[in-house]
């Protein structure tokens, strides 16, 4: 055992006399792989005291202070301060003073930092600290600079958190989003923190502005369908219309507000294409009334398209709609009553209580000139219906022509 110590002494003694600086570094290396920071930090320390390189100084320090051992960081920073002032030994003390949270010291090293190099990150860092030490302004200040020195999305997202969370100051950060997004782009993330900010504020225009963004750069179903949901929320169908017809990403919810803003032409126009696409036969029903109620009503060419259309779609689906809407042109563009009457019957059998459907049967018997029967008829709708305009047009020329029968049968 004796004779073991010795020779350990021994190889001690050889390995001081004939130092391998080659070895050092991979022990160092190695130490900082298995993130044995203070061993890293001894290696680099010998090779510095033998070789004077401020490489293996700056090693050593940094390894101090990844071990988190912050008095020993800042004494040996301290110390290489002598030989002159450089960016990693302040950004090491401005870290290390934050590590033992010695806020003062902490930001005075940050701010030497920014007189320094001038650059985004280190007004970053300071910016950090200012909020460690609850100075909101100054740290807002901080992040602006970093702001306009970079105008990148960490420093926007930093500033408008500060005005959010410390400042109690929601407009001014959607300002500043919506000024870098119309100017820069927008990314996903900062559109939906733009979202989420006017979400707080209940403006669901505001959310679903952000959401269409979003939607632009990555077309997701889920999120279509909140801009969709959003904008029907907040009744703003004008800009519910103009983005559908930007993505066509969803044309049946466009082709019900083109119908819910009397936009027949353009409804005329979707439907007939949702049929071609689809080979529902609605599509074409609908394509065909739309065309209609956006022409000219005496236009007999078109009046004789919607009856080819409508024929065709009543062939295959018996809706009282398309039978009623069929009969009706039938009747009132006396194109033929009595088979125009027929379809009206069929639309009362499937919804016998619909008072329009009596009103166009009223019309027919009317056309026919069967007087008694169309006033009994428009006499119990227009009772009921007083504000239509085109049941009050009818139920007058009927009345008329009914009494006038009256009179004539008296003679």
């Amino acid at each position: 055992m004796k004779l073991l110590l010795i020779l350990l002494a021994f190889g001690c003694i050889i390995a001081a006399e004939t130092f391998n600086r080659d070895l050092y570094e991979a022990l160092a290396i190695d130490a900082e792989n298995r993130e044995d920071f203070n061993a890293s930090s001894e290696y680099n320390r010998i090779i510095y005291e033998k070789t004077n390189d401020r490489t293996n100084r700056d090693r050593q320090i940094e390894a101090l202070l990844r071990a988190e051992r912050y008095s020993d960081a800042i004494s040996e920073a301290r110390k290489a301060l002598l030989r002159g002032d450089t960016y990693f030994l302040r950004r090491v003390l401005a870290i290390a003073y934050y590590g033992k949270r010695d806020m003062p010291n902490a930001i005075g090293n940050a701010k030497i930092l920014t007189r320094m190099t001038r650059q985004a990150d280190d007004y970053l860092l300071l910016g950090d600290f200012y909020l460690i030490y609850n100075e909101n302004k100054d740290a807002f200040k901080a992040y602006q600079r970093a702001y306009l020195l970079s105008y990148s999305e960490t420093a926007l997202d930093k500033m408008a958190a500060v005005l959010v969370d410390r400042m109690k100051n929601e407009k001014d950060a959607i300002a500043y989003y919506e000024t870098h997004i119309v100017e820069r782009g927008c990314s996903e993330y900062l559109c939906m923190r733009l979202a989420s900010l006017y979400a707080k504020g209940s403006n669901a225009g505001g959310v679903a502005s952000a959401y269409k963004r979003v939607y632009k750069l990555r077309p997701d179903p889920t999120i279509g369908q909140k801009i969709i949901e959003l904008y029907l929320m907040d009744k703003n169908h004008k800009r519910l219309i103009s983005w559908l017809e930007e993505t066509s990403f969803n044309d049946e919810i466009l082709l019900e507000l083109y119908r819910s803003e009397k936009r027949f032409k353009k409804a005329a126009k979707i439907a007939l294409a949702l049929y071609r696409k689809s080979e529902k036969i609605d599509y074409l029903a609908l394509s065909a009334m739309f065309e209609y109620e956006s022409g000219d009503a005496n236009n007999q060419a078109l009046i004789k398209k919607t009856v080819r259309s409508l024929e065709k779609v009543v062939a295959v689906e018996k809706n009282h709609i398309y039978l009623n809407y069929l009969g009706y042109l039938l009747i009132d563009h006396d194109l033929d009553v009595e088979r125009g009457i027929a379809f009206v019957v069929q639309a009362l059998k499937i919804d016998p209580n619909n008072l329009y459907y009596a009103d166009s049967l009223a019309w027919g018997h009317y056309k026919m000139g069967r007087y008694k029967e169309a006033y009994e008829l428009i006499a119990k709708v227009a009772a009921k219906e007083k504000k239509d305009p085109t049941v009050i047009e009818h139920y007058d020329k009927i009345k008329k022509s009914y009494e006038q029968s009256i009179i004539e049968s008296k003679k």
